[in-house]
């Protein structure tokens, strides 16, 4: 009976090292292979052909649905531009120009990898309201009726998304190099 116990218990260690090895290399080397561009970061691997199962299965955790490199490239941003975590209780602005692409978009999302729902039904800025040249908008715990921003009431820690899609080659080959948005913290609620 014991040797049996000592079988079962050997599996059991086994399987949960396992996984925790498996959960790791997934997070860790989505992290490792991202280019950083300010608070942005992009994995490049996401939507290529040939991508390995890791970024395949960092994709499948956080229910990204990447198209192909092709059609759209995703930038995240963790962290506004003095890299301290982005709060929920905190305002912020995000500054930027035109990006290179066709269409685009900012969407916030809560630490469970879900939209945060925004005022009045809102849950992104895109090219639609802001415009493709210079734009601004708050990203705060609550916003006044009718501004084009983002609500973070929901979400004690958040991070940004950046869907482009039909991005331009310069920003596809180099997104190291491309002007994205400026995040920057005004205020917090203490």
């Amino acid at each position: 009976m014991k040797f049996l116990m000592k079988i079962v218990l050997s599996l059991l260690v086994a399987l949960m090292a396992g996984f925790i090895s498996a959960y790791l290399m997934i997070e860790k080397n989505s992290a490792a292979s991202a280019v950083r561009n300010g608070s942005w970061a992009i994995n490049t691997n996401i939507g290529a052909q040939d991508t390995d199962p890791y970024v395949k299965a960092h994709v499948a955790l956080h229910a990204l649905l990447a198209l192909n490199k092709s059609e759209a490239i995703y930038f995240v941003a963790n962290e506004d531009q003095e890299g301290k975590p982005l709060q929920g209780g905190c305002t912020y602005k995000v500054t930027g120009q035109s990006i290179d692409a066709r269409w685009w978009t900012i969407t916030a999302y809560g630490s469970d990898d879900f939209l945060i729902p925004g005022g009045e039904g809102h849950f992104a800025v895109s090219v639609n309201e802001l415009g493709n040249t210079k734009f601004s908008f708050p990203i705060a715990p609550s916003l006044k009726a009718g501004t084009t921003g983002l609500v973070t009431a929901e979400a004690a820690q958040f991070s940004l998304l950046l869907r482009t899609y039909n991005p331009s080659p310069s920003l596809l080959n180099d997104p190291a190099s491309a002007a994205l948005p400026v995040i920057q913290k005004e205020s917090c609620d203490d």
